[in-house]
């Protein structure tokens, strides 16, 4: 979709954004500093999620995502509708990603330094390696990238556009501290309270140490795009509790999926955590998740995936399978495995990706 196009909907064909916007997305690596700036003041009248979409196509624009997600000449996609749950399958062939492995083209870009400074980098792993994700690294590492500041229950963070992005407007929101990336109560926490910033605009997920590629630091992944698993029917023999304050639902699906819904968002908090802490008891070494939260009219909504490390990877997907794909909205983009798996998508074959991470035991017996 055209950002102006974007914008004009959300925003009402403000003449003042829409020359913002055509001003941000000329900004160079070099005017890092001024374009936050500039940002920081759009977000005063326009709110969070203008700044953000105008920065994303700022990144877009000056290469450090590494195709323009809005343009889709070189992707191909498959909606597959699945009428026993209601969700409508999202498979996208997209072979930008597998630019992230050519080293010439991500230097070339400034995606990242050629030489750093490796003596200024902090945080690092016993192979020498320097997180990926602390913002001392990202500017000594990370040229064209430019992270901009949201705090979040009490916790100051850092949003950086993903330059392997998955759908358009994807960032990285990440914790300043460097902190392991382990599930606390504060996650749930902060994702609600970036729904509440950006309005709803943008969805939130968190990858526990199911399909999380940087697990040294404690980070969240954001995106406009509605995930298809947010129009799964919850028949009434599906919900577990329902009172004034929430509805939970264990809905038909393919992998262990619990649906927490309130318009309270401490509440969600408060039996989220409930269950997740019940959930990492029964396995402390192999139980993680993946969560998906949107907000929409004030109403909260918290898609949690149990998952169990153990059994990461679905058939016909390279590498384990996370909260973009437990979500129904699958991105495939290695040629010698997943094309084939494209090329003979069926709601059968999703299925069994499906099942294939799907834990054992029943979610639903941990709720009194």
């Amino acid at each position: 979709m055209d950002y102006r196009k974007i914008l004009s909907e959300r925003y009402g064909f403000d003449d003042v954004l829409l020359k913002e916007y055509e001003k941000t997305k000329k900004f160079t690596a070099s005017a890092k500093d001024k374009l936050i700036k500039k940002l920081i003041a759009i977000e005063r009248p326009y709110g969070l999620s203008a700044a953000l979409l105008l920065l994303y196509r700022q990144q877009v624009e000056s290469g450090f995502v590494l195709a323009d997600p809005a343009d889709t000449a070189s992707k191909e996609f498959y909606d597959i509708r699945d009428d026993k749950t209601g969700v409508t399958f999202h498979i996208q062939w997209n072979p930008d990603r597998e630019l992230r492995k050519n080293h010439k083209l991500l230097v070339e870009r400034g995606i990242i330094a050629p030489a750093p400074d490796t003596g200024n980098l902090i945080n690092k792993d016993k192979q020498g390696k320097a997180c990926y994700l602390c913002p001392e690294n990202i500017r000594i590492q990370n040229p064209a990238e430019i992270i901009y500041p949201v705090r979040l229950s009490g916790e100051e963070f850092f949003l950086g556009a993903n330059f392997a992005y998955l759908t358009n407007n994807h960032f990285t929101l990440f914790n300043k501290e460097h902190r392991p990336q382990l599930y606390r109560k504060e996650i749930i926490a902060f994702l609600l309270d970036f729904l509440d910033k950006t309005n709803g605009c943008f969805r939130g997920i968190f990858n526990g140490l199911a399909g999380a590629s940087i697990e040294h630091h404690e980070h969240m992944q954001v995106t406009t795009e509605k995930f298809p698993v947010e129009d799964i029917i919850v028949s009434p023999e599906a919900v577990i509790l329902n009172d004034d304050k929430i509805r939970i639902s264990q809905p038909c699906y393919y992998t262990s999926l619990l649906l927490l819904e309130s318009t309270l968002s401490d509440v969600i908090v408060k039996y989220a955590n409930a269950f997740l802490t019940k959930w990492h008891e029964l396995n402390p070494v192999h139980h993680t998740e993946n969560l998906v939260a949107v907000k929409h009219h004030g109403y909260y909504r918290l898609f949690i995936f149990p998952r169990d490390k153990r059994k990461l990877a679905g058939v016909g997907k390279t590498g384990a399978m996370a909260s973009f794909e437990a979500s129904g909205d699958i991105v495939l983009s290695d040629i010698a495995v997943e094309r084939t798996t494209f090329d003979n998508i069926s709601l059968t074959s999703i299925q069994n990706m499906l099942a294939g991470i799907k834990p054992t035991g029943r979610i639903g017996k941990l709720f009194p």
